[in-house]
């Protein structure tokens, strides 16, 4: 179930949102952030919305909430909630056992339930021991929203999920929790918060009521994850909307969510555990989580790093290498690539994969590097596939692949003499900005240019091709981009 929240300051914008969102499986209400609270309850009474789905909270600033004011009033606030007949009250778990019977005794008159909830907004809390404690105190159910800092932080939420006595809500809280957010049902949560708009979040990490409708979540919620894993970068990705529009215009089960960890072995168990159907990854992920799969096929072995896990027969996960497909093709659609020179620049991951691809091709070859022995040991990996280039020398090349980070973070260019991409084709793998400052020099020497969307789309169809088990065209991709990227 989905529950909106907001921060709504008045009246007539709580009132606004109820209807907007009326289609939502449940409501919070936010008095420590209404202005007169007392009034908005006295209120609810007379309301058009059916006041048994909503969830009622005046959270104390103690647990990051808004109200500063007396605790006894607070209590009172909560108390004429259940006396109105709301089908929720929220109770935290630090107050004093005086105020929480009589909380509790109000509501057992009637139908409201209570949730007893643990709010901790930095890391480092045990899960377990915290739901232990609130099983202590009474309520109908447990809510447990703590700050995480790695996906990898939400496998005791599993756990706990599937051994409760009681509904259970579970929220990791932060960019490296939606995992416990978008799969709350596979956690075992009763439900899961998303904000109103990108302006009412009430806690980090929350999705917006329009993002579940865009991610298909409003039709069902319960989808197998597909995954970005990688650093913080995943949070960028066009991914979540791109690959989510294809799959509802598919009715395809699934739902893509960026996950940041830096922990793959004890993400990939969770992800497991939660019915992984797929994921891309990403830096710096590429060359750790080959070891954690139950296979990788010819591509992920040779280039020794991973970019997609597919499932397959049996439930196994295997691993494989798209970067190739996303290199070789939009290259080949300009400049042929039998014989012709390609200087690649880096020797991480996707280098790697652009000197597999390219070699496959029958192009010759080039490596460069700011530090010589990564170039040099990664052309000894690749089994003399490429030579080490010394410099960007012009007339050296006709194809330059720019597969390093150079260029996503500052405007700088890893090609200090822009003439020497004049007469030549030039792939800048860096996928944002989108025009990067590479781009800028081929462009203004007259060179062909290929940004590093256009190798983002190749790559990706192939990856959706392998999820979905039917060939995915580019332009299928292609047509959802404005959209996600905004133009």
């Amino acid at each position: 179930m989905i529950c909106v929240t907001g921060a709504e300051r008045t009246r007539t914008e709580l009132e606004g949102r109820l209807q907007r969102c009326s289609s939502a499986d449940l409501q919070e209400i936010r008095l420590d952030l209404l202005d007169s609270p007392g009034a908005q309850i006295a209120a609810l009474a007379a309301s058009r919305h059916e006041i048994s789905r909503l969830i009622v909270t005046c959270r104390p600033r103690r647990q990051g909430g808004g109200y500063s004011g007396d605790e006894s009033e607070r209590i009172d606030l909560l108390i004429a909630a259940i006396q109105a007949g709301v089908g929720f009250v929220d109770l935290e778990a630090d107050v004093e056992r005086a105020d929480a019977s009589r909380v509790l005794h109000e509501a057992s008159k009637g139908i409201t339930r209570v949730i007893r909830s643990h709010h901790r907004f930095t890391p480092g809390l045990d899960p377990r021991r915290a739901i232990e404690d609130l099983r202590g105190l009474g309520g109908h159910v447990l809510k447990l929203a703590c700050q995480v800092d790695d996906a990898a932080d939400l496998a005791p939420f599993l756990e706990i999920g599937r051994d409760r006595d009681r509904p259970v809500v579970l929220i990791g809280m932060g960019p490296a929790g939606i995992l416990s957010r978008v799969c709350a049902l596979r956690f075992g949560s009763a439900w899961t918060y998303v904000a109103a708009d990108e302006n009412s979040a009430t806690a980090p990490g929350q999705l917006t009521w329009d993002q579940c409708r865009r991610w298909g979540l409003l039709q069902t919620w319960d989808p197998a994850p597909i995954v970005l894993l990688g650093g913080p970068q995943v949070l960028d990705s066009p991914g979540p909307d791109v690959y989510n529009s294809l799959f509802g215009s598919m009715a395809a089960p699934f739902v893509y969510l960026p996950v940041v960890t830096d922990r793959p072995d004890a993400t990939l168990d969770l992800l497991r555990k939660l019915g992984l159907a797929g994921a891309s990854v990403t830096m710096p992920l590429k060359q750790r989580v080959a070891q954690h799969l139950d296979g990788t096929d010819e591509a992920g072995r040779s280039i020794g790093a991973v970019n997609t896990i597919w499932r397959h027969e049996g439930g196994k996960l295997l691993g494989t290498n798209t970067d190739h497909v996303g290199v070789v093709r939009p290259i080949a659609a300009v400049h042929p690539l039998e014989g012709a020179s390609v200087l690649v620049l880096g020797a991480g991951g996707t280098a790697r994969a652009a000197v597999w691809g390219l070699a496959r091709s029958a192009a010759r070859v080039s490596v460069h590097n700011r530090t010589r022995e990564h170039a040099d040991r990664m052309v000894r990996d690749l089994g003399g596939a490429a030579v080490v280039a010394d410099r960007i020398a012009a007339g050296s090349f006709e194809v330059l692949v720019n597969a390093t980070s150079v260029g996503s973070l500052s405007p700088e260019s890893p090609v200090p003499d822009p003439e020497a991409l004049r007469g030549t084709t030039v792939l800048d793998c860096v996928m944002r900005p989108r025009r990067t400052r590479l781009i800028e020099q081929a462009t203004s020497v007259g060179a062909t240019t290929i940004d590093g969307i256009e190798m983002w789309l190749h790559q990706g169809a192939a990856q959706a091709s392998l999820w979905l088990g039917r060939d995915i065209e580019v332009e299928a991709l292609r047509s959802l981009l404005p959209t996600a990227l905004g133009l």
